[in-house]
């Protein structure tokens, strides 16, 4: 089919030539890739159109979760009202913890870890994929 389309594209270019005879070859090779070239990237434009709508329904989605007014108005929150004691030192405690996906359930991520995290500790829980 695209060389069916070339010969019928260069045969009217070639017929317009006759007519005009200010119309190079040039012009009508230059005008042909043209209409080809951009024929073809619409024909690819066109296969990503549903990935696009899905697209702009998931913005969408995201975008009323992001406009959701909350509840709690974090400034508001006068720091007297949390009753946290001045030497509080809090740590965070993993014990036995056992974890896979629901999609992988033969692929374990954690098999038994406990890992403590003290107060101004930084960590990462990073997998193979980084």
């Amino acid at each position: 089919m695209q060389n069916v389309s070339f010969a019928i594209l260069f045969y009217f270019g070639t017929i317009f030539m006759l007519n005009d005879p200010g119309l190079s070859g040039q012009d009508v090779f230059i005008a042909v890739f043209a209409m080809l070239f951009g024929a073809f990237g619409a024909g690819q434009a066109n296969s990503y159109g549903p990935d696009v709508g899905k697209a702009i329904t998931a913005a969408i989605k995201i975008f009323k979760i992001i406009d959701t007014p909350s509840e709690i108005d974090a400034v508001q929150i006068p720091n007297d009202s949390l009753d946290i004691p001045e030497n509080f030192q809090g740590e965070i405690q993993f014990k036995d913890v056992w974890f896979r996906y629901p999609l992988r359930p033969k692929h374990w991520v954690f098999r038994g870890l406990n890992l403590t995290i003290k107060p101004k500790d930084r960590i990462a829980i990073v997998g193979e994929s980084g």
